[in-house]
């Protein structure tokens, strides 16, 4: 049990000045969203980078379960990626997924960085965001970071 004068009480965002919020708790959805996002990346590339379709049959499947296991063992994941598809009985593959450039995946995933990066008040090079980076704005940022930042 620490005594009141052994701690050290700075509050973060608030409203009254008294009780401060986590930045974490205060931005979970941004924080949330980079999460989603770096899932959704793992299970797409873990499944080949190929959005999920549909087989369809003309006649009628007896067993869809056992087509559909079958079809995964042989096609599902980046070991399996771009082999040879064998359709039997004029079968027809039709994806119905959004791909990941119409989904704008990459640039969710620069927005998450910089969002974040906002959350904290840290320049986004400082994390490796570099896309719109030259030396002069990278200096004037340091510069900037330190000045209204780290320094009382």
């Amino acid at each position: 049990m620490l005594r009141s004068y052994e701690v050290l009480h700075i509050p973060g965002l608030g409203f009254d000045g008294l009780i401060g919020y986590s930045p974490i708790a205060m931005a979970k959805n941004a924080i949330g969203m980079a999460i989603a996002t770096e899932e959704y990346g793992a299970k797409l590339f873990a499944n080949g980078a190929t959005p999920g379709g549909v087989l369809e049959h003309p006649g009628v499947v007896k067993d869809p379960a056992r087509v559909r296991d079958s079809w995964n063992a042989v096609y599902q994941g980046s070991a399996n990626a771009h082999r040879v598809c064998v359709l039997e009985e004029g079968m027809s593959f039709k994806s119905i997924g959004i791909p990941p450039e119409q989904a704008q995946f990459l640039e969710t995933r620069k927005f998450q960085t910089e969002e974040i990066c906002r959350i904290f008040r840290v320049p986004p090079h400082l994390v490796a965001s570099l896309d719109r980076a030259t030396f002069s704005n990278i200096e004037h940022q340091s510069i900037s970071f330190v000045v209204h930042t780290i320094r009382p």
